[in-house]
């Protein structure tokens, strides 16, 4: 494992779990680990993951863990990954989904979008016994009008399911929460930030990060993928300016971390500290 999906796998017996990483540090691999430690030894019986869209659904293909060490391989069958060409909404899909909780399949693969049209019409106890993990939590909001977020908080209140909530954005980009305060505190947050990243690589030769966000006011600081308030963040009140930073690598040698830490700042932009 890598040290993110380490610190991951040491809060697998958490029955909500926010782990908020960088693009690319592994979070995929990581809910792999953690969605077969659950069915294995937690007494978990089905798995869904959730994905924002089709394409992002490939990263949850079958892989093999146990020539690495681990106990188990991820094996989800072709026939409930419903990552698939054709409406998220579709009866076939929906039907599919139904088959899933019905039947003795463990693992099923899915869009945000097809998750909630295959539970409209189900009870939230059907989800007891069963582990959602939802990718890009971000598009998850505390909006009344937000179906994703009104199936997630139905089912935390109702069934005994796990909730396992993965982002790469420190940020929703809008003044309304993912959760309220009440269910965000039931999380249990695993954070490894971009630094931790970076630090991972012996050789970089480039890196760009930009940063963007939509105009208007934003009440509160919403401090990761879970849209933390103001008061839950340990630095709401500082705030410092950063922008689209470069990391360069010259003769195949790295650069000492102060280098790319302090970059080369081309546009800047006020966003609050982390």
């Amino acid at each position: 494992m890598r040290e993110m999906q380490e610190r991951a796998y040491e809060a697998r017996f958490s029955e909500y779990l926010l782990l908020k990483a960088p693009p690319a540090s592994g979070k995929s691999r990581a809910l792999m680990f953690l969605a077969l430690d659950k069915l294995k030894h937690q007494k978990i019986r089905k798995v869904i993951v959730a994905v924002p869209e089709r394409s992002i659904g490939s990263s949850f293909a079958p892989t093999e863990l146990k020539k690495h060490g681990f106990f188990a391989d991820w094996d989800p069958k072709d026939e409930y990954n419903l990552c698939t060409p054709g409406s998220d909404g579709s009866d076939s899909k929906v039907q599919k989904f139904h088959a899933f909780m019905e039947g003795d399949a463990q693992i099923l693969i899915c869009t945000h979008a097809t998750l909630r049209f295959g539970a409209e019409g189900l009870s939230e106890k059907v989800f007891d016994g069963c582990l959602l993990a939802i990718d890009e939590f971000h598009h998850v909001s505390a909006d009344a009008d937000n179906r994703l977020g009104e199936l997630i908080r139905s089912i935390m209140a109702i069934s005994s399911a796990h909730i396992i909530a993965m982002t790469g954005s420190y940020f929703r980009g809008t003044a309304c929460r993912s959760c309220c305060p009440e269910d965000e505190r039931k999380f249990t947050k695993v954070t490894y930030n971009y630094y931790e990243q970076l630090n991972g690589y012996s050789y970089l030769k480039s890196l760009g990060i930009g940063y963007h966000f939509l105009p208007g006011e934003v009440h509160g600081c919403h401090h990761g993928g879970a849209g933390y308030g103001q008061e839950d963040h340990p630095a709401h009140s500082q705030c410092e300016f950063w922008g689209e930073h470069k990391a360069e690598v010259r003769g195949g040698q790295p650069h000492p971390r102060s280098d790319w830490r302090r970059g080369e700042t081309e546009t800047r932009r006020r966003v609050c500290s982390m």
